[in-house]
């Protein structure tokens, strides 16, 4: 699990002193790792956690929002697949809703009031903010007859796509936690059978032979 740690400092022109610093970290509340042995990695969700890594480690607004966009955009393939499985394994449990939006906080991360009318559910979030993804993704774009493209050097441009994709990618992730939590509750039992975690105590089980033109 890759990390980065990122730092932005303000110097003071007199005597080159902080004035200010921005510190991005990858977790607020720290890393934790083990047991020993490796990582279980749930094959259909790590392409997206690996994204909203990129995500949560990157210092551009821009680039933090096009993310959150393709982690939404997948979500609809990690339904269909967990909605399949359920059918095979006679899984009873409906795959559950999508996460409703909280208002309140979305305002705390700095969202207008206006811009927040009508929207109810992550997905109305993501709807009304399609226009931010298409600029970023496309960066031309022919809108009523006339070309346009999104000032990445405009001070209102980064305070827009900060403040967008602070909220995007915090539903994304919501997104994918309902689903991993629905995934591992009713289905990993059945697609991960047979699966031993190589601990110092059970090591004799995991023997290692070195094959040469055929022969141990």
């Amino acid at each position: 699990m890759p990390l980065t740690v990122q730092r932005l400092e303000l110097l003071s022109p007199a005597d080159g002193s902080v004035l200010a610093y921005e510190l991005i970290l990858t977790c607020r509340a720290g890393v934790r790792f083990g047991p020993l042995g490796g990582i279980l990695q749930r094959p259909i969700f790590a392409p997206y956690d690996a994204l909203y890594r990129e995500a949560i480690t990157s210092s551009s607004p821009f680039y933090r929002l096009l993310c959150a966009w393709k982690v939404y955009e997948g979500i609809g393939r990690i339904r269909r697949f967990l909605r399949e499985k359920a059918a095979e394994f006679g899984v009873q449990e409906r795959l559950p809703p999508e996460p409703a939006v909280d208002g309140e906080e979305l305002l705390r991360l700095g969202f207008r009031p206006e811009f927040l009318v009508g929207i109810h559910t992550a997905n109305d979030l993501f709807g009304r903010t399609t226009e931010l993804r298409n600029g970023i993704a496309h960066f031309l774009i022919d809108a009523d007859g006339q070309e346009s493209q999104v000032y990445l050097a405009d001070g209102g441009q980064l305070r827009i796509y900060s403040t967008a994709g602070s909220g995007l990618l915090l539903y994304a992730h919501r997104m994918l936690d309902v689903l991993q939590r629905y995934y591992a509750r009713n289905l990993e039992n059945h697609l991960m059978r047979g699966m031993m975690l190589p601990m110092p105590g059970n090591r004799d089980a995991f023997n290692v032979r070195a094959r040469d033109h055929g022969l141990e």
